[in-house]
């Protein structure tokens, strides 16, 4: 198939991709909110987390497994189709239990979303325009994050969380109907005769996911914890998601400009971006009002636009082709794993100490990415 086939291909890919983050994005960070205003504690919503996060992280290798073996957007079509039956699920939710449950099918079908949606794009793009592709993939599902849960906050305070998520199965059956042309359209098969997982392409990536160790433990308590941090201390649903949703715009940003985040560099880039997600999570400790959470929210959002992008550049460009799969699918199984931990570690200190001390601990654990990713540079020059 031609590179302007490809690139055609790849504009409809970016829309499934808006839809389908938009599903599985809003109920992310919205299910916490409905689960506290149920009567979850937050340690409730902290083993809640835990539970999605462990969903996640066991499907990235499962997916990664399975993208190296079976052609990749048929797999993508089938795991949207389970993204659907999760949403129907938490539309017929009406208790804390329910919702919990419904949380973890949206991790579960998460975690196989962001390993095959990478690799599928990866696939699909002609070599010169990788990373340019790779920058548009993360663009298109941080949009999601925008819109879902600043749209989302405002139909759940208005309408109900039910109509939310009905609303949101819509939108997945319009990506399945996107996904289905892309699928009669073109074959990205393996060259693999078995299920298998390649671990030697990613041990020749370590560094890269070493790098994801700190940066993970930071995403987790903003993923998991954040929302219903703020919803216990008296912040609406819509404010807190017009607060999520600016922090992912901020952070599509740094996606748009993927190409100018890899020029400047991985040492300075990763300098940067830890420096400020160690600031913005410390700032969200000494938070309590809509106004004193959107700073810390705008550098979190800021730094994560320059750290995923230089990340996510290193795996695809040193990854064999056959092996997109198990390289992407270990980066989300990274990602998912050590997010599991700062929530149920969050959880349990709330019940102890002011869940300040984890954000400001979490905060400073970020500040490892710094020496951690400094091999990544000579990868580069390699």
């Amino acid at each position: 198939m031609s590179g302007d086939s490809r690139s055609g291909l790849l504009r409809l890919l970016y829309a499934s991709v808006f839809l389908v983050a938009t599903a599985i994005g809003t109920p992310m960070m919205l299910a916490p909110v409905q689960a506290e205003r149920l009567g979850a504690t937050l340690f409730d919503i902290g083993i809640m987390g835990t539970a999605a996060a462990v969903a996640y992280t066991l499907m990235t290798l499962v997916a990664g497994a399975l993208l190296d073996r079976f052609e990749k957007v048929r797999l993508y079509l089938a795991f949207n189709v389970l993204t659907t039956g999760a949403l129907v699920f938490l539309a017929l939710a009406s208790d804390v239990g329910q919702v919990f449950w419904g949380r973890v099918l949206i991790g579960l079908v998460g975690g196989a979303f962001w390993a095959a949606a990478g690799a599928v794009t990866a696939d699909m793009a002609p070599p010169h325009l990788l990373t340019h592709a790779i920058g548009r993939y993360n663009l298109s599902w941080i949009l999601g994050f925008v819109f879902g849960p600043f749209i989302g906050g405002w139909i759940a305070d208005t309408y109900g969380y039910q109509a939310l998520w009905t609303l949101l199965t819509g939108a997945m059956v319009a990506a399945l109907a996107i996904n289905a042309v892309i699928m009669g359209r073109i074959r990205l098969s393996s060259d693999s005769k078995e299920i298998r997982f390649d671990f030697s392409a990613v041990s020749g990536l370590r560094w890269a996911y070493l790098t994801m160790i700190p940066y993970a433990l930071g995403l987790g308590i903003y993923f998991y914890i954040l929302p219903g941090y703020m919803a216990e201390r008296g912040i609406s649903a819509t404010a807190i998601g017009f607060l999520l949703a600016l922090n992912s715009a901020v952070k599509g940003v740094g996606f748009y400009n993927s190409e100018r985040v890899v020029g400047f560099g991985v040492k300075r880039g990763m300098l940067v971006g830890s420096v400020g997600l160690a600031m913005s999570l410390i700032g969200v400790a000494y938070a309590s009002t809509e106004l004193e959470f959107l700073g810390p929210l705008i550098i979190f959002g800021a730094a994560n636009g320059v750290i995923e992008p230089l990340i996510l550049d290193f795996i695809v460009h040193g990854s064999p082709r056959g092996s997109l799969g198990a390289t992407m699918g270990f980066y989300e199984f990274m990602y998912g794993a050590f997010t599991c931990l700062s929530p149920l570690v969050a959880g349990y200190m709330s019940q102890l100490y002011p869940l300040s001390a984890t954000y400001v601990g979490l905060g400073l654990i970020t500040l490892l990415i710094i020496p951690t990713s400094a091999r990544l540079r000579n990868r580069e020059k390699g």
